[in-house]
C-alpha cells in the first residue's frame, strides 16, 4: 500500500509470498532493496491490527515515511533482516505483538535470525518525515538477533530517531542484546525483563 490514508490490515494471514532475498533471487531490483510481507509507504494514520506474518523472505511489517501508525497484536515470525520495521514514521505505536523466530535457518540473514523490531530512518528513502514519539510497550520478543534496535543514526547521515520509548516488553532467547540503541541516542526504556 502507498501513499493512502485512514488504512486498517486487520485480521490477515500472509506468509510465503516474499521472495525478494531468498536464495537464487535478485536483492535488488529497480533500486529497491527490501520487500516486505505488509508494506504501507508514505500515508497516514496506518493501522496495522492482530495478523499473522509468517515465513517471508522479506521483513515481515514494514511502516515507512508514514504519520501516525499503529502496529498492535500481530504474531511476526521466521521473516528475513527485521520481523517488524519502522522507518520514517511519526508517532508511531507497537504493543501487544509477539515477535519470534522458529530457529529455520532458511530466513537467517547472514547465518541469524532477522531483528525482533527495529527503528530508524535510511538514508535510501525520500521521507521527510523524520522518525519521532515512537512506543513499542508490551511485547513479547523472542529468539531474535536483537529484541529492539533503534541506531544513533539513520544511515548515512540522517538523524537519529527521537522520543522513542521501549516499555514492559518481555525478551527470550535474544541473541544480541534486548535493546540495542548504538552508542546512545534518544530511546528511554523500563520494565523491560526476561521471560
Amino acid at each position: 500500500m502507498e501513499r493512502a490514508g485512514n488504512i486498517t490490515i486487520r485480521n490477515c494471514t500472509v506468509r510465503n509470498c516474499v521472495l525478494k532475498a531468498k536464495p537464487g533471487y535478485a536483492y535488488e531490483i529497480n533500486g529497491w532493496i527490501w520487500a516486505a510481507a505488509v508494506s504501507c509507504l508514505e500515508g497516514s494514520e496506518i493501522t496495522v491490527n492482530n495478523n499473522r506474518i509468517q515465513r517471508n523472505y522479506g521483513e515481515g511489517i514494514l511502516i515507512q515515511g508514514v504519520n501516525q501508525a499503529t502496529v498492535n497484536g500481530n504474531t511476526c515470525s521466521d521473516n528475513f533482516s527485521v520481523n517488524l520495521y519502522l522507518n520514517h514514521v511519526r508517532g508511531g505505536t507497537v504493543r501487544y505483538n509477539t515477535v519470534t523466530s522458529a530457529w529455520d535457518q532458511r530466513y537467517y540473514r547472514d547465518g541469524e535470525p532477522a531483528f525482533g523490531i527495529g527503528v530508524s530512518n535510511e538514508n535510501e528513502t525520500p521521507y521527510w518525515t523524520t522518525t519521532d514519539d515512537v512506543l513499542i510497550s508490551d511485547n513479547k520478543i523472542l529468539n531474535t538477533k536483537y529484541g529492539v534496535w533503534v541506531p544513533r543514526q539513520g544511515w548515512g547521515n540522517y538523524a537519529a530517531p527521537k522520543k522513542v520509548r521501549v516499555n514492559n516488553n518481555q525478551f527470550r532467547n535474544v541473541w544480541g542484546y534486548w535493546i540495542l540503541n548504538d552508542w546512545g541516542g534518544n530511546v528511554t526504556n523500563s520494565v523491560n525483563t526476561g521471560f
